[in-house]
């Protein structure tokens, strides 16, 4: 006896659709997408970090060969350019030239020795030398407040250096010789002095503080009379050799040896005696 049992009948029976999807396999395909679409965002991200960097480090690069490139611009631009055959070569300056004459013969020993003379105020050793030359023709210069020979003023006022004698022993015979002697004198400290107001020391030779000795006369100033004038000669320790007070007088002679002291006071200028 066959038994029956409650099936589906084939009619009814439901084939599985082969074509759809289970519900895993219908999950995957968008899971895929985000992990590729992930991947490629961390690329480009990846590909934009390398970028930038690159262009960083190439920056300062760039940088530096564009100021190289603008300091060679200005070398260019501010370097003297190479001689050329075109160019003309230097001429070389001309010597200098000096006239035949007492003056321009003085002026080219000078050149050609190296003398110099004060440039500030002489153009040239023959125009220092006229100068020294006017000053002993003047006979009297004013020196600060005391009136000197020329002498005095060459010796004590400027003073003389190497050159300038050197100038004035070659220079005054030719173009002043009749104060040549004077000029000697006064480069061998022997030149006559004027003397003023102070003390002195009486010596054949010497400087600003030192009278030759000799014969000296006070004449007076401006008024024509010397007031309250006292003079002194002393030992050189001191002892009053002769001394005189003078209320007034129209000139005062007074002679001083080798050795003593001579003091001025109020008494005007006293001159050497000839």
């Amino acid at each position: 006896m066959t038994s029956t049992e409650d099936s589906p009948s084939d009619g009814n029976r439901t084939e599985p659709d082969v074509g759809a999807p289970s519900s895993a396999a219908a999950v995957r395909p968008p899971e895929r997408e985000g992990r590729r679409i992930r991947l490629l965002t961390l690329v480009g991200s990846l590909l934009i970090c390398i970028v930038g960097l690159q262009i960083g480090r190439n920056a300062p690069a760039e940088a530096e060969h564009e100021a190289a490139g603008v300091s060679a611009v200005r070398a260019s631009a501010t370097s003297t350019p190479s001689p050329s055959s075109s160019t003309p070569a230097a001429v070389p300056s001309k010597e200098t030239e000096f006239p035949d004459t007492p003056a321009g013969r003085l002026d080219k020993k000078a050149h050609e020795s190296g003398w110099v003379v004060d440039s500030e105020e002489y153009a040239s050793a023959s125009g220092y030398t006229n100068d020294v030359c006017q000053t002993f023709k003047g006979g009297t210069v004013e020196l600060g407040d005391r009136w000197v020979t020329p002498g005095q003023h060459l010796a004590e006022g400027a003073g003389l250096t190497k050159d300038e004698e050197k100038v004035l022993r070659s220079g005054v015979p030719q173009l002043c010789p009749k104060w040549w002697p004077q000029v000697l004198r006064t480069m061998n400290d022997t030149y006559e002095r004027f003397i003023g107001d102070g003390t002195y020391d009486v010596a054949p030779k010497g400087g600003f503080e030192v009278m030759p000795p000799g014969a000296y006369r006070s004449e007076g100033g401006p008024l024509g009379d010397i007031m309250d004038c006292y003079w002194e000669r002393t030992t050189g320790s001191g002892d009053i050799i002769d001394n005189n007070f003078v209320t007034v007088a129209r000139s005062i002679t007074v002679t001083v040896r080798a050795g003593e002291l001579f003091t001025s006071e109020n008494c005007g200028v006293w001159k050497p005696v000839k």
